[in-house]
This record gives structure tokens, C-alpha cells and sequence, in this order.
């Protein structure tokens, strides 16, 4: 049924899943925070760690961490001590980062949701193995789609998307009138659980903060989703899975709430 929207992007029953052939998801994020823990300050834990998923990612980068400071003449970087430890596949698809404060799992090649959960959760699993941390203070899952077609986001695009999220897609332009910036930006807090949605078209060489996106020469037009769950919290890995897989279907369906069924079937749903 072409133009079919779902109700509301708020609920606790599971969507059934549809598979996109060509899904304009390029990067998937799991995120787990945590004090500073004196068992990461030093090379033995992190080397076991190393040794444990040297064979899913054998390749190693330690690097130091960047603190973003404002100041009068703008945002400036700024280098601090924390070592962070980056451990990524042969085929540069996947990235497990650890630092004294969290454990991160990304991919630009995301698998069925399941097989990225399983991922994670053994990471974490050796986290609490290894550096017993004594809580966690927040746990988030984000998913950026990205659209570069710039016949499809000049064209039909606005009528795959709900109206909220159409912004400066929906204005109309004559021939020679580029829309090169226009951005839709929400925060829904409940509870303890939040979802950050922006959308809209970014300008060329625009990156994604927080994110590893390569920069594009063209315009694009984004949908990035973080669902993330804030408080202080004792977790076992199966614990964290659970509430993983809770965050997953949050944001599922806010993406099912934005996109309507003509923009399934042209990403090659059914």
C-alpha cells in the first residue's frame, strides 16, 4: 500500500522487520559507557583483550583521545590523555573500540541485527571479564541511513518520508535553485530511554559528528537514528543484550514511523 505510514513512532510491541535489498544504512553503532577504570589505564588488561578478538579483528591502533573545547574564536580540538584502543577487521568493515570509559562495536556493513547483538555482546562480556567495571552509566545504539542519488532527493524522496521530516525537500524550486542545507533535529526523552532523530540534507563535504562517514562531494540527504537508554545500572551480558535488543526495536520503529511503504519497495522491500 503505497504511502502507508505507522501511527506513532512510540511503542513497546515488536514491528515486524522488513529486509531492504539496497538499504541506505551505512553505519550501525553500539555504545556502552562507563567510569574511568584504573584496569584500562594500563597494558595488561588491554592486551588480553587484544589477544581474545585478535583473530575477528587482528588489526590494532592506539591512539589518544580529542576533547572539543568552545571557545571565543570557535570550536576548537584539543588532545587529552586517554588511550583508546581500536581493533578492526582484516576487511576494515568492522571496528572494536575500548577505552578507559567505553566499549564501542561499528560496521558499515551491518549483518541481520542479531549477529551484530551477538558481536557485542561478547565484547562486553570480556569487558566485565577483564575490568570488572562496577557499573554503566549509558548504553546507545545508532543507525545513519544516507541517500546520495540526487535525482531521487530532487525527486520522489519527499514523497517517501513522512511530512515531518521533509523540511526544505518539500519547498518547491524553480530549475537552477539548490537546496543545500536544511535539517530536522529532535530529541524524545521517556524515562530513563531517549531518541535523538535528525534528517535532511547535509552540504558536500559534510561529516557526521561523532561518526567514521567519509565526506561527500555532493549533497545528501541523512536519517540518523540514536536510541540510547542514560542511568546508572549493574548489567551482566545477557542484560545488556536484552536491553540492546529493546533499543533496536525502538529505534526501528522510529525509522518505520518516518519512511512510509513506496520507500520499502524502492530500497527493494516487500
Amino acid at each position: 500500500m503505497p504511502g502507508e505510514l505507522i501511527s506513532s513512532p512510540f511503542g513497546t510491541e515488536d514491528l515486524p522487520r522488513v529486509h531492504l535489498e539496497r538499504a541506505p544504512l551505512v553505519r550501525v553503532v553500539a555504545q556502552l559507557k562507563y567510569p574511568s577504570l584504573a584496569a584500562l589505564r594500563g597494558d595488561s588488561v588491554v592486551d588480553k583483550f587484544a589477544s581474545h578478538f585478535g583473530k575477528e579483528y587482528p588489526v590494532v591502533e592506539d591512539q589518544r583521545g580529542v576533547n572539543f573545547l568552545i571557545t571565543p574564536t570557535g570550536l576548537t580540538q584539543q588532545q587529552s590523555d586517554q588511550r583508546i584502543w581500536s581493533f578492526r577487521s582484516g576487511d576494515d568493515q568492522w571496528k572494536l573500540t575500548l577505552a578507559e570509559n567505553f566499549l564501542a562495536l561499528d560496521t558499515e556493513n551491518y549483518p541481520k541485527r542479531r549477529d551484530f547483538i551477538n558481536r557485542f555482546e561478547r565484547a562486553v562480556e570480556k569487558l566485565i571479564d577483564l575490568a570488572n567495571p562496577p557499573y554503566f552509566e549509558r548504553l546507545g545504539l545508532r543507525y545513519l541511513n544516507r541517500i546520495a542519488d540526487l535525482d531521487l532527493i530532487n525527486g520522489r524522496l519527499k514523497e517517501m518520508v513522512r511530512a515531518e521530516m521533509q523540511g526544505g525537500l518539500a519547498t518547491d524550486r524553480p530549475p537552477g535553485v539548490e537546496l543545500r542545507h536544511a535539517m530536522f533535529d529532535s530529541l524524545f526523552i521517556d524515562g530513563d530511554h531517549g531518541i535523538q532523530l535528525r534528517s535532511g540534507i547535509l552540504p558536500p563535504r559534510a561529516t557526521m559528528f561523532g561518526l567514521e562517514v567519509p565526506a561527500l562531494e555532493t549533497n545528501s540527504w541523512i536519517l540518523d537514528i540514536d536510541s540510547y537508554v542514560e542511568k546508572r545500572m549493574p548489567f551482566t551480558p545477557d542484560e545488556v543484550t536484552e536491553k540492546v535488543r529493546d533499543l533496536a526495536n525502538r529505534a526501528y520503529r522510529m525509522f518505520r514511523w518516518v519512511v512510509n511503504s513506496e520507500f520499502i519497495e524502492y530500497f527493494g522491500g516487500e
